[in-house]
């Protein structure tokens, strides 16, 4: 796809995915998705950078939760962004603008899905392994392939969708990403091998009805 055309198509999406129905349902989850994460389990003082980071809404809840040093990045420059708590960053998950061993957590959420090819996904794994300080902890959260995500993700995409505020929105919101989404979902079975064979010194991975919660520490010198 040329700039010319994916730039009205993201700026399309973008007023999708920032609704205000779509902000508050997010909002409403991301605490707890962070719980199961394991990431609260980490000291407050913690250098962090979410990857992916969107209009900021994970580092937003990390700030009120008391954590003090956090970047977001994402590639492209969040709309309206004024927030002191957290700095921004552009750049590419191929190659981070971050020196090496930077930070003591970094934090990938909603987003592994929109990274479109699998030689991404690995230059990016090795990116933010670069990127952690030894004992640093890799959290990801995203979807996983399962016959109920799909089957919901297909009713989604129907016109039960409207019935509903919410359900209506995102129903915009998949179709609008639908195709990255599937083809994501599609390479489910090599995304997963390749968490389970991260160099990692402990990795956990557990699982709710529609995401994944992975953590990998890096190991210590």
């Amino acid at each position: 796809m040329s700039a010319s055309n994916s730039e009205p198509r993201r700026k399309d999406w973008n007023a999708i995915y920032e609704s205000e129905v779509l902000t508050r349902r997010r909002r409403s989850g991301h605490l707890a998705k962070l719980r199961k994460a394991g990431f609260f389990d980490i000291p407050r003082h913690s250098r962090i950078l979410d990857l992916g980071c969107g209009t900021g809404e994970m580092l937003d809840i990390l700030a009120e939760e008391g954590f003090d040093d956090l970047t977001g990045m994402d590639r492209y420059q969040p709309s309206g962004h004024s927030s002191k708590r957290w700095c921004h960053v552009q750049g590419s998950v191929e190659r981070l603008p971050f020196g090496a061993e930077k930070f003591d957590a970094i934090l990938c959420a909603h987003a592994l899905h929109h990274i479109s090819w699998e030689v991404k996904i690995d230059t990016f794994f090795a990116e933010a392994a670069r990127c952690l300080k030894p004992g640093g902890t890799f959290f990801l959260i995203d979807h996983y392939d399962s016959l109920h995500l799909r089957a919901a993700l297909w009713v989604l995409r129907s016109p039960l969708a409207q019935l509903h505020s919410w359900s209506a929105a995102f129903r915009e919101q998949i179709r609008a990403e639908h195709r990255e989404l599937y083809r994501y979902l599609d390479r489910w079975g090599g995304l997963a091998k390749k968490l389970r064979d991260m160099n990692f010194e402990e990795k956990k991975m557990r699982k709710d009805l529609f995401f994944f919660y992975f953590s990998g520490k890096k190991a210590s010198r």
